[in-house]
């Protein structure tokens, strides 16, 4: 795979990538191009030419084929790919087997040079599909070894050597420079996975927050599952461009590949490389990481001394511990010690480009960002005037970056794309612009990282490679998700799972449709999330990664449709996977502790969602995983709030315990989330003090968190608003029903203290015994309603308030209201405000917009102009502009000031003959019941809106 075994296949001339032979007399009268493949080129135009002239198509697709090898082995592999894609339409019009062979060798050839090595590996394994069974032996054996170097794109070094026993010209230091931005490019993904799951689940909340639902909001963005999983990692990587595209062909192909490599395979060093590349070839199709590992040390092990094979196997052997390390939690040492001792072998052998990419490993895995960024500056000196190298030195200085947290910089990672696009190298140039995109969205530049992805994109489609896109598309989703733009996230989700299809990958599909399922979800759109989420159920192999994540997906969506017993469904299937999902969504036991705080999110009503929470509790306790023990303990804890007999101190003491656990993983979040959950309960136990203080703590956690990642976004997170809705109903929870106070003075005014938490029977109280006073005693001359705004959940506000009866039954006296009022004016006490027929406020009186549901006679009580801003407008308005606005006709400096204007006045209109205030008042007023509507219903608190 790596050379082949070169002794026995290329240095007797048995095997060459130039122009392989075929049996069709057409092909042998073609001679393969060589290094200076000009008059090659030239050669096999004037044949082209002759055979259009001569209408002999089997000469034509022999000479296309032959001129998309030489315009290859000229650099030219755009051209390449064109006359490659000719040459097969030809050989499909002819229906013969051989020259489709050649074509799709050739075309394979020409999209491995410009570096398109998913469509490479497709063309390779079609063309080996139809060489085999045939007397084109050494012509099949030649397609095998270019999908090997495809192959083999998982460790770059040993790409390269093979590229270069190939004669392939400058693709190898391409190929080297290439493999190092995606592999950057998927070190900062990886860095920003955490943060991708909490925009999407951001963006799924923000239907609740609209409604302003932010206790269900904050369950979507931190609920156990995200808790436990947030700061672990996978034990399958979704596809980025590595493992897209591994159809069942491919994967033969690459089976028989191997088995040529093994037998050829005589001498030390030629089995040292044959166990290298069934080592890359395991990991490049999702096999066990520790298996390559195995396999390439038994490679070193078989090395023999040889310095190039010996170089190789290390530098392939440090990249697989890098990914233990990145994937499996595997400590970096192992594999950083393996890259040093790779730079002392390239430096006593000489070799300066493997010396580059040696020193760019070496970067790439240091724990410190000084290290790091010196041994990236040492990659640029060694690297000196050679583009390729200097290229791969930029990338890994990039890369280097990733160590420095808040201070991270792009600079190096633009001049990484400045590089590849003075290279011409499209390729490379979207991987650098991928990464580009990654840095800016990590330095809190999420309109820039969405330029960028974009920018990469484009150039992806101007490359006409579909493997590269992948990459792009990633990049793209994650930009679209930062600047809340859920549409063109969904977009690039859909075009992602068609790249997916294309190749036929069900695997890849899997992960794409799971993906396109929750951007459904974060659209508002939840049947085409579950329709998408079973696609992907469908589309997975049983018992891979994919299919365990889609049936989390489907869970996790039946539950945001309020379907608990679809998510129990899903849920149950997950666990009836092999080991309840042991090494699946996470490794070792830690994916079975996942599958059962899945099962226990589903539904937590039901009796068994106590035992799941616990299992996993116990499982994480078991494993010493500190942050997964606490989600657990929080979702035992959200569990038993949600039974039908709330367990309310068992809920207490597991959110306590989930918070400490939290507190002591160095977990900020999820620390932030117990404590709501702690100041909830503690609200169901009548305990506000204590409610307000675990508010506060949440508030201050949820906040610095916001500030560390960089949430620069102008809407308040899921987290801070419900920390100050739980805030404001501890305050709001001592709030008991207050009583309407009714008493007259000596001159026949009658003066009536109220509040918006009023209860029902003062209010049926008040409105009797003023009734009855002017009926039986004709002595009610004039009403001061004393108005204090005390806004109050509408919970605890009384029917007669709300539905306006005690409006209704005030008007119905007939006599004229003057309002004294104070404190805030929202909700039912605008009725009250606008019901009176004289209204005096202090100066601190504020009152707050909207009205909502406004009467037919509102325009007739403040004027139409007046009515329509009061309606519109939001936010609060001082006392002295709504006087201004000629709804105040005074405003007082104090309450007590206030309250003797308004007798004042009351005791002039008392003075009047009481029939002629009747009737005035009657012609200049509304019907009673017109008033009953205004504020009917109390509009958001803006402390609680974002």
């Amino acid at each position: 795979l790596v050379r082949l075994g070169s002794t026995s296949f290329l240095s007797s001339g048995a095997l060459s990538l130039s122009c392989p032979r075929a049996s069709m007399s057409s092909f042998d009268k073609l001679k393969p191009p060589t290094a200076s493949s000009a008059g090659s080129v030239a050669d096999a135009q004037k044949s082209l030419d002759k055979a259009k002239g001569s209408k002999d198509r089997n000469a034509e697709a022999a000479s296309l084929v032959s001129l998309a090898l030489g315009l290859g082995q000229e650099g030219k592999p755009q051209e390449a790919v064109a006359r490659g894609i000719e040459a097969l339409d030809v050989c499909q019009d002819l229906k013969t087997k051989v020259g489709q062979a050649q074509a799709f060798f050739a075309l394979a050839r020409a999209q491995f040079i410009q570096g398109d090595l998913v469509e490479a590996q497709q063309k390779a394994a079609q063309a080996v599909q139809l060489f085999s069974g045939g007397d084109q032996a050494w012509q099949e054996a030649s397609a095998r070894l270019l999908l090997a170097i495809t192959t083999a794109r998982a460790a770059g070094s040993v790409a390269a050597a093979a590229v270069a026993e190939a004669q392939l010209g400058k693709a190898g230091e391409a190929l080297r420079a290439r493999r190092s931005a995606h592999e950057a490019a998927e070190a900062f993904q990886s860095s920003v996975l955490g943060r991708r799951e909490m925009l999407l689940r951001q963006a799924e909340a923000r239907s609740y927050t609209t409604r302003g639902d932010h206790e269900a909001a904050l369950g979507l963005v931190a609920d156990a599952t995200f808790l436990a999983a947030e700061n672990g990692v996978c034990a399958h990587r979704r596809p980025l461009d590595m493992g897209v595209g591994l159809t069942a062909a491919v994967k033969t192909a690459i089976a028989s590949s191997l088995e040529i490599v093994n037998k050829s395979a005589k001498t030390q060093p030629q089995q040292a490389e044959a166990a290298l590349a069934e080592a890359s070839a395991t990991v490049l199709q999702g096999g066990s990481i520790e298996d390559a590992i195995k396999l390439a040390e038994s490679g070193l092990a078989q090395a023999g001394g040889d310095g190039p094979s010996e170089l190789a196997v290390l530098s392939t052997l440090a990249k697989l511990e890098a990914m233990a390390a990145q994937q499996l939690g595997m400590p970096k040492e192992k594999a950083l010690q393996r890259a040093k001792e790779a730079l002392e072998l390239s430096r006593k052998l000489s070799r300066s480009k493997d010396e580059v990419s040696s020193l760019c490993l070496c970067a790439s895995l240091q724990v410190t960002s000084t290290e790091a960024s010196n041994l990236a500056q040492d990659a640029l000196k060694a690297a000196g005037q050679d583009p390729w190298g200097k290229a791969e030195a930029l990338v890994s200085a990039a890369q280097a970056q990733l160590l420095r947290g808040g201070s991270l910089s792009d600079a190096a990672s633009r001049k990484a794309v400045d590089a590849f696009k003075e290279l011409a190298d499209l390729a490379g140039e979207v991987a650098a612009q991928s990464m580009s995109s990654y840095s800016s969205a990590l330095q809190g530049e999420p309109r820039q990282a969405f330029s960028r992805a974009k920018e990469a994109r484009e150039t992806a489609r101007a490359l006409d490679a579909r493997g590269q896109e992948v990459a792009a598309l990633q990049a793209l989703i994650f930009a679209s998700l930062a600047v809340e733009d859920s549409r063109e996230a969904l977009q690039a989700g859909r075009e992602l799972v068609k790249v997916c299809r294309y190749f036929e990958d069900q695997t890849a599909e899997a992960w794409a449709l799971e993906q396109l399922a929750r951007l459904h979800l974060a659209n508002g759109d939840p049947g085409q999330a579950v329709r998408s989420a079973e696609e992907a159920i469908a589309a997975a192999p049983d018992g891979v990664a994919a299919r365990a994540a889609a049936l989390c997906c489907l869970s996790h969506i039946h539950g945001c449709r309020g379907k608990p017993a679809a998510a129990l469904r899903a849920a149950e299937k997950l666990l009836e996977l092999p080991a309840r999902g042991l090494n699946i969504l996470a490794p070792g036991r830690k994916g079975e502790a996942l599958a059962l705080i899945v099962a226990a999110e589903a539904n937590r009503c039901c009796t068994a969602a106590v035992g799941f929470a616990k299992d996993a509790q116990a499982i994480m306790g078991q494993i010493q995983d500190k942050a997964g023990e606490a989600a657990a303990a929080f979702g035992l804890a959200q569990v038993l709030l949600s039974q039908p007999r709330r367990q309310l101190d068992g809920a207490l003491g597991a959110a306590t315990d989930a918070s400490m656990k939290f507190k002591n993983a160095g977990h900020d979040y999820g620390e932030a989330v117990a404590k709501c959950i702690i100041a909830s309960v503690l609200l169901l136990k009548e305990e506000a003090n204590e409610a307000e203080k675990a508010g506060q703590q949440a508030l201050l956690l949820f906040k610095s968190y916001d500030a560390r990642a960089g949430n620069a976004t102008s809407s308040t997170s899921p987290g801070e608003a419900r920390a100050r809705q739980i805030l404001s109903h501890s305050k709001l929870a001592s709030l008991q029903p207050s009583s309407a106070k009714v008493y007259i003075d000596q001159f026949n005014v009658t003066h009536l203290e109220i509040n918006e938490m009023a209860s029902q029977d003062s209010l049926e109280a008040a409105v009797a015994t003023m009734h009855n006073m002017q009926r039986n005693r004709k002595n009610v001359k004039a009403v001061v309603l004393h108005l204090e705004g005390t806004p109050g959940p509408v919970g605890l506000q009384s029917y007669a308030l709300t539905s306006g009866a005690f409006i209704v039954g005030l008007r119905t006296i007939g006599v004229p209201l003057i309002l004294a009022g104070s404190g805030k004016i929202s909700g039912s006490c605008w009725n009250l405000a606008l019901a009176c027929d004289y209204r005096i406020s202090d100066l601190d009186t504020e009152f707050q917009l909207p009205i909502l549901a406004p009467p037919e006679c509102l325009d007739k009580l403040v004027g139409p102009a007046v009515a329509a801003e009061l309606c519109i407008g939001t936010g609060t308005l001082s006392a002295q502009v709504v006087q201004e606005m000629g709804i105040l006709h005074q405003v007082r400096p104090g309450k007590d000031e206030t309250s003797r204007a308004a007798a004042e006045i009351a005791k002039r209109i008392a003075a009047f003959p009481h029939i002629a205030c009747r009737q005035t008042m009657s012609l200049l007023t509304p019907h009673a019941v017109t008033y009953a509507a205004v504020g009917y219903q109390k509009g958001p608190d803006p402390d609680l809106s974002f």
